[in-house]
């Protein structure tokens, strides 16, 4: 798997590839974004993690939704991925925990406390913006 990499300047659409391992993310807004976008990246390219997903998500009674990479041409990838992830929040902790197929990806990309709670504020904000900024005719 690639892991994808973002320079604090860039826009959240344009990112850097390179073939090592999970990366090192800091405690920022956008390090919380690479971990989402490398997660639905791995669950959904990956056979064994998509697996234990699926597994979980029954396991907790939650609908299986397929996790989708955001993409700049559509324009509402990035809400239904945060959406994706934030649903099914309980099974994606669960496997991340009890998870052996990588350790790159249980030390680098396992979301915190925090991350969970910025994918939140991440969606309510966009939640806010659509509003102001939708027009009625």
């Amino acid at each position: 798997m690639k892991a994808i990499k973002a320079s604090p300047n860039e826009h959240r659409h344009h990112y850097q590839h390179t073939s090592n391992a999970a990366p090192i993310a800091g405690d920022d807004e956008r390090s919380t974004f690479f971990k989402t976008r490398s997660l639905s990246i791995l669950f959904k390219l990956r056979k064994v993690p998509r697996a234990e997903l699926k597994k979980m998500c029954e396991v907790f009674g939650i609908k299986y939704i397929d996790l989708m990479c955001d993409m700049p041409i559509r324009w509402n990838s990035t809400d239904k991925m945060i959406k994706a992830m934030l649903r099914m929040e309980k099974a994606i902790r669960a496997v991340l925990t009890a998870q052996h197929w990588d350790e790159s990806v249980r030390d680098n990309l396992t979301p915190t406390d925090e991350d969970w709670e910025c994918l939140k504020e991440i969606l309510k904000e966009q939640g806010e913006k659509d509003a102001k900024g939708s027009v009625s005719i």
